[in-house]
């Protein structure tokens, strides 16, 4: 392997900026800012910013909980206080209860679910196949459909004078009005 010697020397003059390059990339970048502070201006700079070190939160300050022996953020002792002296059995009564669930036999609701919809789906027989269901469905909405169209029911409100409107639009419903006869086809003026 040959070495590779040193690099090339580049003159002076090529190397550094002339200062009037230097001036001109200056004024472009003051001009962006300009342009990024117009639109910024929501911005609040803050002067006296201190830069937060990522080990300073493990600097907290700790401190033992009396009763159960563990270690905890000093800010976050009241609300644990307050929680281990609500119910002083509760720590008991969880234990026991997950004592239960470990030793009982009957499965969560997930696995209920899972195991129902497997059954159906393989005894048609009990359940149906999803084709019928799907006909069913579809047929009760055509006859819900076919009720909403057919109108609303008539209500009388009670009163003497509106007996006679109610009878008429009640008798309109029933009876459809007659056809057109002739040779008149399509709408006819009243």
């Amino acid at each position: 392997a040959a070495a590779a010697g040193p690099p090339p020397a580049v003159p002076a003059a090529a190397a550094r900026p002339r200062p009037a390059e230097v001036e001109a990339k200056a004024a472009a970048v003051k001009q962006q800012l300009r342009a990024l502070d117009a639109d910024d201006s929501h911005l609040e700079v803050v002067e006296d910013y201190e830069p937060r070190v990522a080990g300073a939160s493990e600097a907290r300050v700790k401190v033992v909980d009396p009763v159960t022996g563990r270690v905890l953020p000093a800010d976050s002792v009241s609300e644990h206080m307050r929680i281990q002296l609500m119910d002083p059995k509760w720590r008991e009564q969880k234990a026991r209860f997950q004592e239960k669930q470990r030793e009982t036999n009957v499965a969560e609701g997930e696995s209920i679910t899972r195991s129902l919809k497997r059954f159906a789906a393989e005894r048609d027989d009990i359940f149906g196949s999803a084709e019928e269901e799907a006909q069913r469905l579809l047929r009760e909405k055509e006859e819900r459909r076919k009720r909403a169209a057919e109108g609303e029911a008539v209500v009388w409100d009670g009163q003497s004078d509106s007996v006679e409107m109610i009878r008429r639009h009640a008798e309109s419903i029933v009876r459809p009005a007659p056809a057109p006869t002739g040779a008149a086809a399509g709408p006819s003026l009243p």
